[in-house]
């Protein structure tokens, strides 16, 4: 199997200790939490187009589309051919 070379252009992350990259780092950086660390300040409502889109998905996917739309937001344009690129 031939070896493909891969381009990170993006990361998006909804994590207990931070949700975006700035806010994941520094909670990662910093002292560790006491107690229950559940993701719990977190509205998945801006990353979908349809409200009732938010009430289908189940709290996992409600998670990826939102760490899948900050790290296209964060790669920025992209002008890659669709069949060769992927979230």
């Amino acid at each position: 199997m031939p070896r493909r070379r891969v381009a990170v252009t993006g990361l998006g992350v909804v994590a207990p200790c931070g949700i975006g990259v700035d806010a994941f780092w520094e909670g990662l950086c910093g002292p560790a939490p006491i107690g229950d660390r559940r993701i719990v300040d977190f509205d998945p409502a801006p990353y979908f187009s349809n409200p009732k889109e938010v009430r289908r998905a189940d709290r996992c996917t409600q998670f990826a589309i939102a760490a899948s739309e900050m790290a296209l937001a964060q790669a920025g344009d992209l002008t890659a051919d669709p069949a060769r690129s992927g979230v």
